[in-house]
């Protein structure tokens, strides 16, 4: 486990502390596809599988890098998202067909990663965190691990519903518009094939999103600290 950062969190009637980690052992990785597993199992995204991990080719291969939330205090994982950063990403090799968007093209041809794999969890069945608490503490490493790489536009696919949870908050983000969905068979066919929830191919800019996270992590911040 490499810890990236620790948070106590005192609020709402929740104490706690929370460890953001990178996933690096077998074990804590296969804790991880079990917890992928079961929240997509519960939304018919994938069907029932004999290992009861969510495990695809991309998560066996170099350039991924996973972080999750860990509650200490409930022992479970709150939060997880995966950055793939290799070359001919799932989203243009298995997803979808359409044209790049110029900005891309043009500043961030051979230098883009993807997002996949967003979940977020509440606290328990009865008690919640802050809105958007998570999802704010994740976005924060990314954009660390993005500027490290010198990697500023992300592609990512999301439902719609995130879609627009993610514009109710102003998470900027920019639709791809004028695309072909091509994903048929594997993992995520029943992720890929809800009629009432489809799958939105979307692409992010580093720095808007890192203005987001300054403005929006303030409304965060009494409600956290961080454990040196």
């Amino acid at each position: 486990m490499i810890v990236l950062k620790k948070y106590n969190v005192n609020c709402l009637g929740i104490t706690d502390n929370l460890l953001v980690f990178i996933p690096n052992t077998y074990i804590e990785k296969q804790k991880m596809y079990k917890f992928r597993y079961n929240v997509y199992l519960k939304k018919h995204y994938i069907t029932p599988n004999l290992d009861m991990l969510d495990i695809d080719i991309y998560d066996k291969e170099n350039g991924v890098i996973y972080i999750n939330v860990f509650s200490v205090k409930l022992k479970k994982i709150l939060g997880s998202v995966r950055i793939i950063t290799r070359q001919n990403l799932p989203i243009l090799k298995d997803c979808f067909n359409f044209k790049e968007p110029l900005s891309i093209k043009l500043f961030a041809k051979h230098n883009i990663a993807e997002l996949s794999r967003l979940i977020i969890m509440p606290y328990t069945k009865n008690k919640f965190l802050p809105r958007h608490l998570i999802l704010i503490i994740m976005i924060k490493e990314v954009l660390q691990i993005l500027k490290d790489k010198k990697i500023f536009f992300v592609y990512a696919f999301i439902k719609s519903k995130l879609y627009f949870k993610f514009k109710k908050i102003k998470l900027p983000f920019y639709s791809i518009k004028n695309y072909n969905m091509k994903y048929n068979d594997g993992v995520l066919k029943e992720y890929f094939n809800q009629k009432n929830d489809p799958v939105l191919p979307v692409y992010f800019n580093y720095f808007f999103v890192k203005l987001f996270l300054v403005l929006t992590y303030v409304k965060i911040k009494k409600y956290i600290n961080v454990i040196d």
